[in-house]
């Protein structure tokens, strides 16, 4: 037997939806870099609003090691972007490591996800990425099979609403 409900307390609203068509593959450096395709402005309908984030891209190997270190930042311009919360914890991710050893031909399609305190007028939020270890290489917004062979792009999509 199948219901319909009609107070769903996971409904998404505010939806704001991108889809970047990249044509290579972004080199992840030392220093926090914005994330092709990782930007977008968004006004919550409330201050009170649960806003989430939803950021797809992929990494991998540029040398045959790797590690990347993902961020969000959030601001009213480009200029004044900053931590969402003091040390911005838990708008982090990290992937592979900052030693070579058994991160050899790391490579994968990831999806990060964030939720944040809802805010007033519009705010541009930002997906960061630097390499953590500075003698590991990588690439995002493309796979690679081994780190010799072509870059197998990725197009990423970001997607935020608001849950209620």
């Amino acid at each position: 037997m199948t219901y319909l409900t009609t107070t769903l307390t996971d409904q998404k609203t505010n939806l704001s939806f991108q889809k970047t068509t990249v044509t290579a593959s972004q080199n992840v450096t030392t220093t926090y870099t914005l994330v092709e395709g990782g930007q977008m402005t968004y006004t919550p309908t409330s201050s009170s609003a649960e806003v989430m984030i939803e950021f797809s891209t992929a990494f991998a190997r540029k040398d045959p090691d790797n590690s990347t270190l993902f961020r969000v930042q959030i601001g009213d311009t480009v200029g004044t972007l900053g931590d969402v919360v003091t040390n911005n914890t838990d708008y982090f991710n990290g992937f592979a490591g900052t030693v070579t050893s058994g991160l050899v031909n790391t490579s994968d399609v990831i999806t990060l996800k964030y939720k944040l305190s809802g805010w007033s007028g519009a705010k541009i939020i930002q997906i960061q990425c630097k390499a953590i270890g500075g003698a590991l290489e990588s690439i995002v917004n493309a796979n690679k099979v081994t780190s010799s062979s072509a870059d197998l792009l990725y197009n990423p999509t970001m997607i935020m609403y608001e849950v209620s």
